[in-house]
């Protein structure tokens, strides 16, 4: 657990250190959906408002594991993160968790806000439906363990945005087309993110620290 709160602290640290620009996207962000929430609520579009919530995770995973895996596979730098002397099963899920937990966040604020706007426009109108957030958590976990194996595995790291968008289309298509229970997708996101947790370990274990040079 040491180790995890090392990793996390560390992430969110360089988090911080961005520039004011980034945490103004962030708002903006945030604005959007939380508009588009609380349209979802006015019009009882219980439906709709669940595939803004299963996309809106892209967007939101997405902000974060950008630097957490994409930009140090670029630069080189994971390589070094792997001498550093920790676990690397310890380091993996450190990143995933920042990435989870920050994405989240990430949900929650839109959300509050959504149940904000709609009990000022329409008091009659607001009802607390867990649904979206719920299947956002099962999102989120899925794209985190999902890019922590692309990245090691794709010949260009950027994709791995690309990739969790075509899979997250795939499940949630396969939901529609045989009108599975909202919890049974839950578990199948859960399943996968588990099964690309697994293969992140294993790709990870076997990480070449020094890399070959083509000449």
């Amino acid at each position: 657990m040491k180790n995890l709160a090392l990793i996390v602290r560390n992430e969110f640290a360089n988090f911080k250190g961005n520039d004011p620009g980034f945490f103004a996207v962030y708002g903006i962000i945030v604005l959007i959906y939380s508009a588009v929430f609380t349209s979802n609520a006015l019009q009882g579009g219980g439906e709709q408002s669940i595939l803004w919530w299963i996309f809106f995770s892209v967007v939101a995973t997405g902000s974060f594991l950008g630097s957490v895996f994409i930009v140090e596979r670029l630069k080189g730098s994971f390589e070094i993160l792997l001498t550093c002397g920790l676990a690397r099963h310890s380091i993996l899920l450190g990143k995933i968790l920042y990435i989870v937990i920050m994405s989240l966040f990430m949900g929650l604020c839109p959300f509050a806000l959504s149940l904000l706007w709609t009990a000022l426009l329409d008091r009659s109108a607001l009802t607390i439906n867990w649904t979206g957030p719920i299947l956002f958590v099962g999102a989120s976990f899925m794209n985190a363990t999902c890019a922590s194996w692309l990245t090691l595995r794709l010949g260009n790291p950027r994709l791995v945005h690309f990739v969790n968008l075509l899979m997250l289309t795939f499940v949630v298509t396969v939901f529609y087309l045989f009108l599975l229970n909202v919890f049974v997708l839950f578990g199948v996101m859960i399943l996968i993110g588990i099964l690309f947790l697994f293969l992140g370990f294993r790709a990870f274990e076997s990480e070449k620290i020094i890399q070959p040079i083509n000449w």
